[in-house]
């Protein structure tokens, strides 16, 4: 008696190539437990991140993975997240002082101002006096 030998396809065994949504359906996933939208944990030219899908529906968040992924083959890294960035959004100030830190906390913060300022005091007291 012989035997045929049934090889199942890729397709059939629930594995898809990466241009294909269905692979991304399977890889995305919530960050947290606590998390609402989903993230996909993608790797690309020896770095990993995990990047927001910005949506909690599982087949979306699937076909925004799969242009990330796209993406980032084609623009790599810095291009795709610039162009992922919403436009409202400004650019970070990192150079800043204490009172320009200060200022802008008690300008966008639901905590009391004076609460804010007493406890920037120490901080403040607590940096060298430069004397140029």
């Amino acid at each position: 008696m012989i035997k045929k030998v049934i090889k199942k396809s890729e397709i059939e065994l629930g594995r898809f190539p990466k241009t294909d949504v269905r692979y991304w359906e399977q890889k995305v996933a919530f960050q947290t437990p606590v998390s609402r939208t989903y993230s996909i944990q993608i790797q690309h030219a020896g770095r990993r991140s995990w990047i927001n899908l910005r949506t909690p529906n599982k087949s979306k968040a699937g076909l925004e993975a799969r242009k990330l992924y796209e993406s980032l083959r084609a623009n790599g890294w810095e291009e795709t997240l610039r162009r992922r960035k919403p436009k409202d959004v400004p650019d970070k100030n990192i150079n800043v002082t204490i009172n320009e830190y200060v200022e802008a906390v008690k300008a966008r913060s639901a905590i009391f101002p004076k609460t804010v300022e007493s406890t920037a005091q120490p901080c403040a007291r607590s940096l060298p006096i430069s004397s140029t």
